[in-house]
């Protein structure tokens, strides 16, 4: 026996079916890009930056761990390979920790970019900034460059740095000012706190 289907109605093809739903996760995909305050192209420049200049402290990092060595402990070891190797080792250590440090400053800024304060800036040829990309680029670039051009070992010392990082902290949020200058002050004050716990992670990191 056959069964009528004069009266049933016609299933759409799997692409109809499937074309709400490629719309919808397209449509997610943009908005989440949209919602990045920061270019990510400026995010991974300024890692890959910071952490070239690390590199090219290099030598200056291996001539200071060389001095740590006392006498005594070079007449214990003995063998000027195994000293070498421990530098080597303590030096490489470093550089690896001073690597995911820095990763992970990149994570905790675009957090706050996401959820504490999404306003950007345009800054030509496609890129924009959010608030705190500025604030993490000029508390680790800077002094890196300074510490590399006179030879210093911990460019983290004196009054001098952290003057200048709380500086950076509390003028970077003024030049969103326009973004902000209409918001409750509850958000004012967050913006402002989060740029000074950021600056002073990057200091004491």
């Amino acid at each position: 026996m056959r069964t009528d289907t004069s009266h049933q109605p016609e299933v759409a093809d799997g692409a109809a079916v499937r074309a709400p739903f490629g719309d919808e996760v397209r449509h997610t995909v943009e908005s989440a890009k949209a919602a990045a305050p920061t270019s990510k192209f400026l995010w991974l420049a300024l890692y890959f930056v910071a952490c070239a200049l690390v590199l090219c402290r290099l030598p200056t990092a291996f001539a200071y761990a060389q001095t740590l060595i006392t006498p005594k402990q070079r007449a214990e070891i003995g063998d000027p390979a195994l000293q070498d190797l421990a530098v080597n080792v303590a030096v490489g250590g470093g550089v690896l920790l001073t690597v995911f440090v820095y990763a992970c400053y990149v994570f905790v800024a675009r957090a706050l970019e996401r959820r504490v304060f999404t306003a950007s800036r345009p800054l030509g040829r496609g890129l924009r900034t959010g608030a705190f990309f500025p604030v993490v680029a000029l508390c680790l670039v800077p002094p890196q460059l300074a510490a590399l051009a006179f030879g210093m070992v911990d460019p983290t010392q004196g009054i001098v740095y952290y003057l200048y990082i709380t500086a950076v902290a509390l003028l970077v949020p003024a030049l969103f000012r326009a973004h902000w200058r209409h918001l409750p002050s509850g958000r004012i004050i967050a913006l402002y706190c989060c740029s000074l716990g950021l600056a002073a992670l990057a200091a004491v990191g």
